[in-house]
């Protein structure tokens, strides 16, 4: 199991999977059944039927009842958000944490926790959609829509699609053609809960790519000394991050999922 490609779980770890699940009524099983259904009436691996779901009422349903999640339906506990002396950036980076509630081949749900600072940086979701929720906490999130044709040596001609600071209550959604790549700043601790549909999968041609802005797009904008605008093309290219973005596994508390063979 991968996290934006840079961490492995545990190899012997298997999520538990059986063929009758115990029906509860909590948000987040209703979050679950109803990307069971979901799964059930479209073809999610497909880009074609993908984009029927996404446009379908039952994800409809999904992002309502996303937008109702807060801290405690997860058994998350808010910590203190206050800038606490010192406020500069730690001159190491603090660890992300990814918390895994559930993943099959068609979707999974978890829940990214940042500390003040945490940085993950621009990376793409290869037709795949994205629905999140911020739980708690501000960040700031940047993200591109990927322009044909392919360019040489796995870069990308991009347009800036936003750049805003996100706090509660925010309900975010990233399509396979919107928004595919971005990047989060936490500017305050901030958790962030995420529907992946479907997850990445190497195999399947879904493996995670991080990029840079090309610098001569940035030193461009510095000397005209205007402000990025929705218009802006940018080449973004491909890179390995530093070994300081560092995302581990944390531990789930809220209620827990047992997931139906699909």
């Amino acid at each position: 199991r991968r996290v934006h490609g840079e961490i492995s779980c545990d190899k012997d770890f298997v999520w538990p999977v059986h063929c009758s699940a115990i029906r509860m009524t909590s948000t987040i099983h209703k979050i679950y059944e109803t990307l069971r259904r979901l799964s059930k009436s479209f073809e999610l691996n497909q880009i074609h039927s993908l984009s029927q779901a996404l446009a379908s009422q039952e994800f409809l349903n999904l992002t309502t009842l996303v937008d109702s999640l807060v801290p405690q339906d997860l058994g998350l506990v808010i910590p203190d958000l206050s800038c606490s002396s010192p406020c500069d950036p730690p001159s190491v980076a603090l660890p992300i944490t990814f918390q895994y509630i559930c993943e099959n081949s068609v979707f999974s749900m978890g829940i990214f926790v940042l500390p003040r600072y945490g940085f993950i940086p621009l990376h793409n979701h290869p037709g795949m959609a994205v629905v999140s929720r911020i739980l708690y906490g501000t960040a700031y999130i940047k993200s591109y829509d990927i322009l044909p044709p392919a360019l040489p040596d796995g870069n990308v001609s991009a347009r800036l699609n936003d750049h805003t600071v996100i706090s509660v209550p925010t309900t975010r959604i990233l399509y396979p053609w919107q928004g595919n790549i971005h990047s989060i700043l936490a500017e305050t601790p901030c958790a962030m809960f995420d529907i992946v549909l479907p997850p990445y999968n190497v195999q399947l041609g879904r493996d995670v790519t991080y990029f840079l802005e090309d610098v001569d797009d940035e030193e461009e904008d510095k000397e005209s000394d205007q402000i990025h605008s929705e218009q802006d093309i940018f080449t973004l290219v491909p890179y390995e991050p530093a070994e300081d973005l560092v995302i581990l596994r944390g531990e789930y508390i809220g209620p827990v999922i047992v997931d139906d063979c699909i």
